[in-house]
């Protein structure tokens, strides 16, 4: 209601409770109705890959529904849209604020304030804030919001916001805020009683462990690619040596793009919903931060090393995601540096990851 009243709002809501379809419907069902709210929705993700499978996803959905709407990939490997024409258009955000500053991308010069002009009368969804950073993409996004504020609407998106960015954000944008309490994620089926386990390891993460506390779908999250790489290795020997048949998969930022959409298909099916998935599959997959969003997947057990709160928690979300579901997260210490006592909190900020330990 709020988004066909043509407000500014700013939406808080757990990992794969549906904030994406609920970004996307009222301006669908504008259209429908014969009343849009905007000229186009311009969805905005920190990542390839995201926007890509948000773009499939959407694509697919609307098709199955025969809601027949122009929607368009606009990013670095993909460009379908450079002029923003569709009416959905999936984009990120190198792509979109290049071309708001009238410094497009995929554009030359002489056309640079033609995406500019088609941000006016649009609606414009910023999801996985968190992602962003904060002094640079954020900080433009924030200013460029603030100067459209009456010709453009806007809707930001996250699972986790602090309430003092909210405060601030909402005051420069102008914008309502809708920040789901616990009477609220009870209505949302896939979170009705869910019930995830957390256990705080004062060790380090091992194959071991991990095989251990194995049952059928296992997600570990490492910080670094390295310890993801040494972690699959651990994993594969551990898997040769007993004899089992556990398939383990590795994923990280640094395979080709090729290789990397062919590994998250393969993950679809086994560890995607329910009604996509392999029943028998038994699988633990090792992955870095590239599963923390955007990804459609699911596991009963999650390990994760120790990383600032706002990671840990969009990788619970990875775990016991679907309805019916519930898990377990485990949380690991980090290894101290060649015996010095010095945890290796690379890449994220030292004094960050130590004080989410202590909490």
């Amino acid at each position: 209601r709020k988004i066909l009243a043509g407000e500014n709002l700013i939406l808080v809501a757990p990992t794969g409770c549906g904030k994406t379809w609920a970004a996307i419907v009222p301006f669908v069902f504008s259209l429908i109705k014969g009343e849009p709210v905007a000229d186009r929705l311009i969805y905005v993700l920190p990542l390839r890959s995201l926007a890509s499978s948000l773009y499939q996803s959407t694509s697919e959905a609307l098709k199955k529904a025969r809601i027949e709407l122009d929607i368009r990939l606009q990013t670095g490997e993909q460009r379908d849209d450079p002029f923003f024409q569709g009416d959905i258009i999936f984009t990120t955000i190198d792509q979109a604020l290049s071309g708001l500053l009238t410094i497009p991308v995929s554009l030359s010069p002489r056309l640079g304030n033609i995406v500019a002009g088609s941000f006016i009368g649009s609606y414009v969804v910023f999801d996985e804030v968190h992602l962003m950073e904060i002094g640079k993409s954020l900080a433009t996004a924030v200013v460029l919001a603030d100067r459209l504020n009456s010709v453009t609407r806007f809707l930001y998106m996250s699972a986790t916001m602090p309430k003092s960015f909210l405060v601030e954000l909402a005051g420069i944008i102008k914008a309502s805020v809708m920040d789901l309490r616990k009477k609220d994620l009870n209505d949302i089926p896939t979170l009705h009683n869910k019930k995830r386990y957390f256990h705080r390891e004062d060790q380090p993460m091992s194959p071991e462990l991990v095989f251990m506390r194995h049952n059928k779908r296992s997600l570990v999250i490492c910080n670094t690619v390295r310890r993801a790489q040494e972690m699959a290795r651990g994993l594969n020997d551990l898997n040769t040596n007993k004899s089992l048949e556990t398939q383990i998969i590795l994923l990280h930022s640094r395979f080709l793009s090729d290789d990397r959409r062919h590994i998250e298909r393969r993950l679809t099916a086994l560890l995607g919903p329910p009604d996509k998935r392999l029943k028998e599959a038994d699988v633990i997959l090792v992955a870095t931060q590239v599963v923390e969003a955007g990804l459609d997947i699911s596991c009963e057990n999650l390990h994760t090393e120790i990383a600032p709160a706002n990671s840990v928690i969009q990788r619970a979300g990875r775990c016991a995601r679907y309805v019916g579901e519930n898990g377990t997260v485990w949380i690991y210490s980090l290894k101290e540096q060649n015996g010095r006592g010095n945890a290796q909190a690379t890449p994220y900020d030292r004094e960050l990851v130590i004080s989410t330990g202590e909490e």
